[in-house]
């Protein structure tokens, strides 16, 4: 059976290696990124079961590419959770087709929780 794949990107290092550690523990297989100038070009050739974005990052952030990735016919089945110390991040996520969101600093069981249920939700679509 296939390992479920997770990209993620962020531009703080320590979120980037504590979500790899976290999700590879819990089984998946995990891609990073903190370019989020290549995040459309590397989501479409890799094509991930999940994608963990944080909102504001320099250049572009999930704000911007999250309505990019969800217009695009390779990327738009593909969840999106947005994450993001921001106390809007809630209702940023709803206005920009984000799948779901997690606030920083987050608990380690919500990240697993989280990506675990969208990636439920998409395998039954």
């Amino acid at each position: 059976m296939r390992k479920q794949t997770v990209f993620v990107c962020d531009d703080d290092p320590g979120i980037v290696d504590v979500v790899k550690i976290v999700l590879e523990d819990a089984g998946y297989t995990v891609v990073a990124s903190r370019d989020s100038e290549k995040v459309v070009t590397t989501v479409k050739r890799l094509i991930p079961d999940l994608i963990l974005i944080d909102l504001w990052m320099p250049s572009l952030g999930g704000e911007q590419l999250v309505p990019i990735l969800k217009k695009d016919k390779d990327c738009m089945q593909i969840p999106v959770i947005v994450i993001s110390a921001s106390k809007d991040t809630q209702e940023v996520a709803a206005r920009v087709g984000a799948d779901g969101y997690l606030c920083k600093p987050f608990d380690i069981d919500d990240l697993e929780q989280i990506v675990k249920k969208h990636l439920l939700l998409s395998a039954r679509q």
